[in-house]
């Protein structure tokens, strides 16, 4: 085997299989676009290029832009290196996190180290965790949704060509929703950069979404259809290695808690009060308890649960989470139509994760293995 390729299997198989074993998450995230290996190449070089590409958008772009947000070009070139893979999109998010953390010229007036820390260095870390939502969790949705979309039609459609056709237009309609989605709330999630300073968000930090939100979703929908049809036959397999350990109930709790703190960062532009974030974290981490909890303590309800077709429960939840919403944001808003605060919006999404927690319980899921070249 030549240098390349023993290279390339590394990145793509022996470092997704190690990682896995310890952090069953973050080696299917290295895993995904492990169909790359059939052009080595490519497989060596498109995670380079990615994190290049995140560390120009990051250290380099012009100093006006203080934010990622204020040019719709910026997530939409990482999100088209994305859509190759979920592994793809880590890279360039590493590399745009390296650059505007370190690199880039923020301009800081705290002098304080930890007011410096907390009103100036913590939202960066938001607008990352969003970023990361786009990049790396929204290639993942794609391929699992255009996967599930199969299922429930499996015996109405035939094999080849038409069963191919439903699931590029799955990823179509998932890859257009989770852009749209994301563009619409992070105008909302983003607010932490100017409200932990004291002072109004810049219009142009969201007006980009605005006017040209619509490239974004454009990119995500080429992207996510492009994406599945080079990988179209990259199997879905057990991770190498030995079955992964059960984990401690300790284990379990901990790592609930963690997933519910990451989230509730995110969420964090839902706040108005300060004491807000009591309700939020507490929401987050009990969502995040529940799921992990179903599969250990009610097995039989994981079990059926997750015999309905993804496709389904996400419809489900969707629906279910809209209504809820809409009822929620007439009863709390003025004469029905407009909101006197984030609260209910905030509420809103407690529900919606709740409903989720019941509808996804924990499970293992399998990592995608390499195609052999």
């Amino acid at each position: 085997m030549r240098l390349a390729e023993r290279l390339a299997t590394a990145l793509w198989v022996q470092l997704p299989s190690a990682v896995g074993r310890r952090f069953r998450p973050v080696g299917i995230v290295l895993a995904d676009g492990s169909y790359l290996l059939r052009w080595t190449p490519v497989a060596l070089g498109l995670p380079v290029v990615a994190f290049v590409a995140g560390l120009a958008v990051g250290a380099w772009r012009p100093r006006e832009d203080l934010l990622y947000t204020y040019s719709i070009l910026y997530p939409a070139v990482l999100l088209g290196l994305a859509s190759f893979g979920a592994a793809i999109g880590l890279w360039a998010w590493l590399g745009f996190v390296i650059g505007d953390f370190l690199l880039f010229p923020h301009v800081f007036y705290r002098l304080d180290p930890i007011d410096h820390a907390i009103r100036e260095q913590f939202p960066l870390l938001i607008t990352y965790e969003l970023l990361f939502a786009l990049l790396v969790l929204g290639p993942l949705a794609v391929r699992g949704m255009a996967d599930g979309a199969i299922r429930p039609v499996h015996r109405l459609v035939p094999a080849g060509a038409p069963r191919a056709a439903v699931r590029l237009l799955a990823a179509a309609i998932v890859a257009g929703l989770v852009a749209a989605a994301w563009s619409s709330s992070t105008q909302i999630l983003i607010r932490p950069v100017a409200t932990l300073q004291d002072t109004i968000l810049d219009p142009r930090a969201v007006q980009t979404f605005r006017m040209d939100g619509s490239a974004l979703i454009l990119v995500a929908v080429v992207g996510g259809v492009v994406g599945l049809v080079l990988g179209r036959r990259t199997p879905v397999l057990p991770a190498a290695g030995p079955p992964a350990r059960s984990q401690s109930t300790r284990s379990v709790v901990a790592g609930s808690v963690v997933v519910g703190v990451l989230v509730g960062i995110g969420l964090l532009g839902l706040l108005d009060q300060p004491a807000d974030a009591v309700f939020l974290f507490g929401a987050t981490i009990l969502a995040a308890l529940i799921r992990s909890a179903i599969p250990r303590w009610l097995p039989a309800y994981a079990s059926a649960v997750n015999r309905i077709p993804l496709i389904i429960r996400v419809i489900a939840i969707a629906v279910l989470g809209d209504l809820t919403g809409t009822a929620i944001l007439q009863a709390t808003s003025l004469d029905g139509s407009l909101l006197e605060s984030f609260r209910p919006l905030l509420l809103s999404a407690t529900v919606a994760m709740l409903l989720a927690a019941l509808a996804f319980p924990a499970a293992q899921p399998a990592m995608p293995q390499a195609v052999a070249a």
